[in-house]
């Protein structure tokens, strides 16, 4: 999911955030309902795509998750900077680690348990 959002944000930067500026203009408008109702469901898939990945996770957990990895994807749609391979592959580990990826996990893991150890140590 994380890999082919990016695919299409990247070479579609300035669409993305004229749509995104759209979005935020037309809140409160009755025609932005529709376009509101699918991202809360395309949001909600992707929730439940990561707590079957993440069973740990509540659902508003997994939720906060989600909107945080597009509001970091969506970000790229103001930057002015090319975007190569090894920047994408930087903003896909983001979004990875975001959601709490293996990667992201077993640092966390290998860093609590040498906190234990050194507290154990100095005991």
């Amino acid at each position: 999911i994380v890999r082919s959002y990016l695919a299409e944000v990247i070479p579609h930067r300035k669409l993305v955030g004229s749509y995104l500026q759209g979005t935020a203009i037309a809140a409160d408008s009755v025609t932005a309902a529709p376009l509101r109702e699918r991202q809360q469901k395309y949001i909600r898939h992707v929730s439940t795509v990561l707590r079957r990945a993440r069973p740990e996770l509540s659902n508003a957990q997994a939720q906060t998750l989600v909107l945080a990895m597009f509001g970091l994807l969506n970000s790229v749609a103001w930057s002015e900077s090319t975007i190569d391979q090894d920047t994408a592959d930087l903003l896909e580990a983001a979004a990875m680690a975001t959601l709490g990826s293996g990667e992201a996990r077993r640092r966390r893991t290998a860093a609590r348990t040498r906190s234990r150890t050194r507290m154990r140590a100095s005991a």
